[in-house]
């Protein structure tokens, strides 16, 4: 994405940030009368929303008579759980109890029915008129084809006249060009727009679908009743569970070094944001939204165990070493995004269930469409560093490192990543606990590259004064510099670990280029190779696994 897009798309957001805070802050206190006109109707309050589907409270006054009174909410959704239907009262007094039932209208919702119906089959004539244009774009590019194989054998033919008309030709190569040019910008042209159309009629056939196909629209009615005491009037709310709602987490990771290279300290900005997607029936205007990784109804039923059985057979005598090595296509790296279509909701949060609360009131239509609202603007220090995996891919990554600094963790979301502003792509961020260190990727540097050979790999029988069979491998990682400065890259290798104590894997100090980190645990080796302009460096790295002479080698 270029710098411009990145302009547009914080925009977009910035305005939307913008519009959360008018709505929601105020530049005088709040009279009576207006909190009273607030609660005069039946609202949306407050909204919890799940992984997989959502806690709605609504509220609205009532009065009372004789010290009971008796408030009718309408229009509750036809698909809530009527297990969940709750009762409640605020500001004093006593729930007595709350009922439901359902109820068919047949109001204006003809009319509603007739807008869509007449804006669907709108849509799907300038659908078919673009598919048309696009047949119509594609005979032109065929016949266009054709004309340039015409020209290119006058072209051939021109070419033995002792003096060809070079510039009758140029002229003409350069028309077929520009037409070219144009027709395939034009089909582009025509392929989002049967893309943007496409969308609007998907969303117009859910809306319909929602209506049904007669003109009754059934929904729910609940009255609570409240016990009033002395009160004239009383605030009832009524909550309830409804499936079709949905929330992910986004993060935009901003990160600039302090001396404005590649690599060394600098500020991280993290903007934690949602993504929240609703269908329930009803929009959420001015609510209180609530984010919980609850997932309610998962685990309700306390497990009972089977028998467990213990159970042998005899097996051969044979014994094999098996050496695990896994493809680069099949490994995931840092900076690529996972492929395909967006995934369902899934909140990881690892077992410990905690509530986000946004910091303003937010409308949320009931159309399923996604709503970008933001939680948390974080600041925090990190670094920058040069990070190549030479054994899974031959690239060089930019990679920020820091700590959550959020007081929540950071559950599985999408992570944006900015340099210095300058969107590089997108990633996924897997579940941080609080202070939990951070690797993020910031895209591929192209000034640097990297290639990986093998160098050796044989396998050496018992000898004379040993009897264990050894395994050898060797391999070698050429990094070649086109930056303009000293840079220094983090190269990355590993060799086996051995789960066995009679086979042993040993680090070849004669074939492995000095200075490297070892992590013994998880074998993990790893250089800083600090590499000049136009300049070349290897990274080798040899091991050998020995294992007794009876074991074969897989």
């Amino acid at each position: 994405m270029r710098t411009d897009d990145f302009t547009f798309e914080r925009g977009i957001r910035l305005f939307g940030t913008l519009v959360l805070l008018a709505s929601s802050g105020v530049s005088e206190p709040a009279r009576a009368d207006e909190s009273a006109d607030r609660f005069a109707a039946d609202v949306v309050d407050s909204v919890t929303v799940f992984p997989d589907r959502a806690e709605v409270t609504r509220l609205r006054k009532g009065p009372c008579l004789a010290g009971k009174g008796v408030v009718t909410f309408e229009r509750l959704p036809e698909s809530l759980d009527p297990l969940t239907l709750r009762g409640g009262v605020r500001g004093g007094g006593e729930t007595i109890g709350v009922q439901t039932d359902m109820v068919d209208t047949t109001e204006a919702m003809d009319e509603k029915v007739r807008a869509l119906d007449d804006r669907l089959r709108e849509i799907e004539g300038k659908i078919r008129a673009e598919q048309m244009r696009k047949s119509s774009l594609a005979e032109a590019l065929k016949d266009l084809e054709a004309y340039g194989n015409i020209l290119i054998a006058t072209v051939n033919e021109e070419m033995r006249n002792p003096r060809p008309e070079l510039a009758r030709l140029e002229r003409n190569l350069e028309a077929l060009r520009k037409k070219r040019e144009a027709l395939g910008g034009q089909v582009q042209n025509a392929d989002r727009a049967l893309r943007s159309l496409g969308r609007t009629a998907d969303q117009l056939k859910r809306q319909r679908e929602h209506h049904g196909d007669g003109d009754t629209l059934r929904h729910r009615r609940a009255t609570v009743t409240v016990d009033c005491g002395q009160r004239s009037e009383t605030t009832a709310t009524v909550s309830y569970v409804v499936p079709g709602a949905t929330w992910n987490p986004e993060y935009d990771v901003d990160f600039t070094t302090n001396g404005g290279g590649k690599t060394g300290p600098g500020k991280v900005r993290i903007t934690v944001g949602v993504v929240v997607r609703q269908a329930t029936g009803e929009d959420w205007r001015d609510a209180k939204v609530q984010l919980s990784t609850a997932k309610p109804k998962l685990g309700s039923e306390a497990p009972y165990p089977l028998p467990v059985w213990v159970d042998a057979r005899e097996r051969g005598t044979e014994r094999t070493v098996v050496q695990g090595v896994e493809r680069r296509e099949n490994l995931q790296t840092g900076g690529k995004a996972a492929s395909g279509g967006a995934q369902g909701a899934t909140v990881d949060d690892k077992g410990n269930t905690f509530v986000l609360t946004l910091p303003h009131r937010l409308t949320i239509p009931a159309d399923g469409r996604p709503t970008w609202a933001p939680v948390d603007v974080l600041h925090t220090s990190g670094t920058g560093k040069l990070v190549t995996i030479p054994r899974l891919d031959d690239r060089i990554y930019r990679i920020v490192s820091f700590k959550n600094p959020a007081a929540y963790p950071l559950v599985d979301g999408r992570a944006h990543g900015y340099r210095a502003g300058s969107f590089v792509g997108s990633t996924q961020l897997g579940y941080k606990g609080l202070a939990e260190p951070i690797e993020l990727s910031l895209g591929v540097d192209d000034e640097i590259q990297i290639e990986r050979t093998k160098v050796d790999e044989k396998t050496r029988d018992a000898r004379l004064f040993s009897s264990d069979r050894t395994k050898v491998e060797a391999y070698r990682s050429t990094l070649t510099s086109g930056a303009t400065n000293k840079e220094t890259v983090e190269v990355r290798e590993n060799v086996p670990v051995s789960k066995v104590d009679s086979i042993k894997v040993t680090i070849d100090q004669g074939r492995t280029t000095k200075g490297f980190d070892f992590d013994r645990v998880r074998g993990f080796l790893v250089w800083q190779v600090v590499i000049s302009p136009a300049q070349k460096e290897t990274v080798d790295l040899g091991y050998s696994i020995a294992l007794p002479e009876d074991w074969t080698v897989n």
